[in-house]
């Protein structure tokens, strides 16, 4: 990823990051491993998180817009206001 990271977020052995370029990763905290890797935004991620299930991906840009993810597209996009 480049970019300085902005958002972490971890669960059950995955962690899910979002950087100052837009890209949100998810890597394997087990193997290291890059699992996915998204250009949510064109300006930054201040927030990241992953549902409980490990299903869904959550993003939140500094502009306020909100992008949810499986692990392979995009589902659904909410612009901020």
């Amino acid at each position: 990823m480049q970019g300085a990271v902005l958002s972490m977020h971890l669960y059950a052995g995955t962690a899910v990051s979002g950087s100052s370029t837009g890209t949100v990763a998810v890597a394997s905290l087990e193997t290291g491993g890059l699992l996915a890797s998204f250009q949510a935004f064109d300006s930054s991620v201040g927030v990241t998180a992953l549902t409980a299930r490990r299903k869904i991906i959550v993003s939140g840009s500094s502009e306020g817009d909100v992008v949810l993810w499986d692990f392979s597209n995009k589902i659904l996009t909410l612009p901020g206001s």
